[in-house]
């Protein structure tokens, strides 16, 4: 049968031994052999004075239900006593039990509580003799009962070990009614073995243990025994042997305990609402229990020591439900055992038919570490986020609520997401039950999916498979304002707008009407833009201004959704028109009957604004009343280059000419005709041209120089004098006198005037005659 000894180490006021004169109990220390199953026994209750008197001192120590009690006596050796006193560990600074400032940074039992060791209170001198045995220290009469007063009928451990160090001619001598085993020998780096001088009476009731020659080491290390179930042991100190002639020692007593620790661990709850009890037991008395509570993931019950046989008790481990809600068909049950922090052997371990409890064996000074997990059996989850290509989609967030109203927060890539991949969810370790899955944040750019969807995890639903859940994107937008160029913060009303978009589609926008959704005018905005490449020109300016001239490219994609263009300025049109008629000869020149006269006539676009077209009317009715067109001769260039051909109406007495003239251009129209043969000084030969230009819609047409009523405008008109010789005279010479002869009548008078009649009128014929034939 085991006997409880407490909860946790030191924890139980049996067995915490304070620094209080009149505190009993045991304590554990940190570090060294079995350090987790000593109890070193508080000595701070012992009174020297009591101890060393006839019968000794009764002592009685608590060890949790049961109570250890024995007489202490101490008494001379053969060469005499040194007085001893309780001292706490360490003992001084070259003693190995309670120290960890060794070479090698190992500790031993530091931070045992209480004083657990009886350490002589001087130096000594050597003493006469040859034993040098200064004094003993008696435990009998040792005794172990329960609570009912009953004796424990077990079995045990009792620990007796150097509490200081065996120097030269230092030593021990252990004796008992039981044997003695070595239990261990502490001897740290740079420390010389303990009992070099002699070690003997291992395995029998009497055991000597003589410091010797260190070897050169500055400290020695120390020896520890122990004796099962004795009833009665004795420690004799040898001092003697040092060159300065005075030595000191100490010894420290210990119960041999068996420990243990039951914990739980849950890894992953199926219900939120599940508790667990773990506890240990021995012959169905429980030893130690623990209980999750809240939401915690494990729990235990903490060491746990109890006194043992010497061969060994079984202890039960088990598990139980601690709430309605758990269902043991939806977790796995795994138990593991160490012994002293080594793994049991598999075969030592007894597992239940159900698996939720094992037993397994503990010796005494073995510490039994036994831990149940339980796994929620789980199932997983798996999704992908795409867009409606069927695009992977990375950056969307998740919840998955379960029906209990517990909450699961996932990120791509992030929190409890197991796939690595942008766009693809795992969920893993879901225990079962019910879950309804929603997106929380979407993709970028994309739309927030109001799809929700149901998911049950179960025995026949360990994998659940999603599919794809589609996001759409969210549409563009693009604004722009329309503004004058030399005053930006002018906005023109009144633009209209052709949108080519990714598929080649066009749309119409007006400022102000269709499909703009800004009401501002000059200012436009086109939303619900599906994401790719657009195309945006101006069609038609604002009334009085010019096109822009640059389509305008712009792409809505993840990264730009609303896109806002820079103004977009319009510059003022301004047309203008500047005609100029020239002439070779030049205007206001004479020109002969039959002459050749060159007509030219230069258009320039003086404004800011193409003419389409420039258009120019030469009236030719004053020249061709007396002057023939020479047919071929008409022609036209703009900049040096060939444009289109003038166009003369005889009949009608036009020149008519048009054709593009792009701003800043110059067109040269020319022509020439040939003076006719019957001119008179009294005809004019006058040439007047007029033009104009065709502007876009909205815009006010160019003034012209030449508009029509310009004919005395000296740049629009050209006028020619013909020179034309008078009528040719006859000179009749005079009849010389003749000497001497006198006229001898009127008859012969009339004679000669018919005749001079006859002359002239000969004369005007042939003239008249040559000018009809020129004409023809």
């Amino acid at each position: 049968m085991a006997a409880l000894i407490g909860g946790v180490a030191v924890a139980s006021p049996s067995l915490a031994a304070a620094h209080a004169d009149d505190s009993v109990g045991c304590g554990y220390g940190t570090g060294g052999p079995h350090a987790d199953t000593i109890c070193w026994i508080d000595m701070a209750g012992v009174d020297p004075a009591r101890a060393e008197a006839p019968g000794g001192q009764q002592m009685q120590i608590q060890l949790g239900a049961y109570t250890m009690t024995f007489t202490a006596e101490m008494t001379a050796g053969t060469d005499g006593f040194t007085p001893l006193r309780p001292t706490s560990f360490p003992t001084f600074e070259r003693s190995v039990i309670g120290n960890n400032n060794n070479v090698d940074g190992a500790a031993y039992y530091v931070n045992t509580p209480g004083r657990p060791a009886l350490y002589q209170d001087s130096w000594n001198a050597p003493a006469g003799g040859t034993s040098y045995a200064r004094g003993e220290v008696t435990l009998k009469d040792i005794v172990i009962t329960d609570s009912t007063g009953a004796t424990f009928s077990g079995d045990y451990s009792l620990i007796m070990a150097d509490a200081e160090s065996t120097g030269y001619s230092e030593g021990f001598s252990y004796t008992s009614d039981t044997p003695f085993r070595e239990l261990a020998r502490l001897t740290p780096t740079n420390y010389a073995e303990p009992c070099v001088g002699e070690l003997t009476g291992i395995g029998t009731t009497e055991v000597s243990c003589v410091g010797g020659d260190s070897g050169g080491n500055t400290y020695r290390g120390a020896l520890m025994v122990a004796a099962d179930k004795p009833s009665t042991v004795t420690v004799s100190f040898l001092n003697g042997g040092r060159k300065d002639g005075a030595t000191r020692q100490g010894v420290a007593f210990g119960v041999m305990l068996s420990r243990l620790e039951v914990s739980k661990v849950i890894d992953g709850r199926a219900d939120a609402r599940d508790q667990f009890t773990v506890s240990a037991s021995e012959s169905g008395e429980v030893i130690a229990s623990a209980t999750t509570e809240d939401e915690a993931s494990s729990v235990t019950t903490g060491p746990a020591s109890l006194l043992s046989n010497i061969g060994g008790n079984r202890i039960t481990f088990e598990e139980r439900a601690a709430s309605s809600s758990v269902d043991w068909d939806r977790y796995s049950t795994a138990w593991q055992c160490s012994v002293n922090g080594e793994p049991m052997d598999p075969q030592l371990i007894e597992t239940s038919a159900d698996g939720r409890s094992v037993s397994a064996p503990l010796g005494v000074g073995e510490f039994l570490d036994c831990t149940v997990t339980n796994t929620a059996k789980i199932g997983g989850v798996s999704w992908s986020k795409v867009d409606p290509e069927g695009n992977a989609l990375a950056g969307s967030e998740w919840e998955l609520v379960s029906t209990g109203g517990s909450s699961l927060a996932i990120v791509d890539n992030g929190e409890r997401d197991a796939d690595a991949a942008d766009g693809r969810f795992l969920v893993e370790d879901l225990p079962w039950g019910e879950y309804v899955l929603r997106e929380t944040a979407a993709p970028k750019g994309h739309v927030l999916s109001k799809q929700t969807t149901s998911i049950t995890i179960d025995g026949k639903h360990r994998d659940v498979k999603i599919g794809d859940i589609e996001n759409s994107r969210i549409d563009g937008e693009l604004s722009w304002s329309k503004v004058d160029s030399e005053d930006e913060g002018q906005l023109l009303a009144g633009s209209e707008w052709e949108l080519t978009g990714p598929d080649g589609t066009t749309a119409r926008i007006v400022d102000n009407g269709l499909n703009d959704q800004d009401p501002e005018p000059g200012r436009l905005r086109v939303t619900g833009l599906e994401w790719g490449s657009y195309t945006l020109t101006e069609t038609r300016a604002p009334r009085e201004y010019l096109l822009a001239q640059d389509p305008i490219s712009v792409v809505v994609d993840i990264d730009h959704l609303v896109i806002e263009i820079p103004a977009v300025k319009n510059e003022l049109a301004q047309p203008g028109l500047h005609i100029l008629k020239e002439s070779d000869p030049a205007s206001g020149s004479k020109v002969k009957p039959g002459q050749e006269i060159t007509y030219r006539v230069t258009v320039k676009n003086t404004g800011n604004v193409d003419l389409t077209p420039a258009l120019v009317d030469d009236d030719l009715s004053q020249v061709l009343d007396h002057a023939t067109f020479i047919e071929g001769t008409a022609q036209a260039t703009i900049g040096g280059s060939p444009a289109a051909a003038p166009e003369v109406d005889a009949e009608g007495a036009l020149l008519h000419w048009e054709d593009a003239l792009p701003v800043g251009a110059s067109a040269t129209i020319s022509y020439r005709v040939k003076v006719h043969s019957d001119v008179t000084d009294k005809d004019r030969l006058v040439n007047v041209v007029t033009g104009t230009g065709t502007v876009p819609p909205g815009i006010t047409p160019p003034p012209s120089n030449c508009a029509p009523g310009q004919h005395e405008n000296p740049d629009c008109s050209t006028t020619h004098v013909p020179d034309v010789p008078g009528d040719p005279k006859i000179t009749v010479p005079p009849t010389p006198e003749k000497p001497g002869l006198a006229w001898t009548g009127g008859g012969d008078l009339l004679g000669v005037s018919l005749i001079g009649a006859a002359l002239c009128l000969g004369a005007g014929a042939i003239l008249l005659l040559r000018r009809r034939a020129s004409q023809d």
